[in-house]
């Protein structure tokens, strides 16, 4: 679940037009957990804000953010990675397999993946 007690807009319409209005024009967004967005940014319809991600005040996010990415900026613009404290990662101390499941049809299988892992001045280590 998401909750602001600053401004933040949600877009639902990638076409908006006031004389065409119908439910099948609506657009979702996804939020995932332990993201953050800053006051006054405006996160455009169809784009989704990854686990642990961070848009910096009044961006316009057109695209998605990976996990524990860093965005900001009009439109917002990939800067970088955060930790869960949300201080900026520039440590590398290796890299990892990870293996992600198959998301189509008839994917059984795993797909191996190489992500980078960061330290943070917090002393946690990030996988992105």
């Amino acid at each position: 679940m998401f909750w602001s007690v600053l401004p933040v807009t949600f877009t639902n319409d990638l076409y908006p037009r006031a004389f065409s209005w119908g439910e099948e024009k609506v657009v979702s967004t996804v939020v995932k957990k332990g993201a953050s967005i800053g006051a006054n940014s405006t996160i455009v319809c169809g784009v989704v804000v990854g686990e642990y991600a961070l848009v910096g005040a009044g961006s316009v996010v057109t695209k998605d953010v990976p996990r524990f990415g860093l965005v900001y900026g009009n439109p917002a613009e990939f800067k970088g990675f955060v930790c869960y404290c949300g201080r900026r990662l520039s440590k590398v101390v290796g890299i990892r397999e990870a293996v992600e499941k198959g998301k189509g049809e008839g994917e059984e299988k795993g797909v191996c993946k190489e992500r980078e892992v960061y330290k943070c001045e917090c002393g946690q280590e990030v996988e992105v």
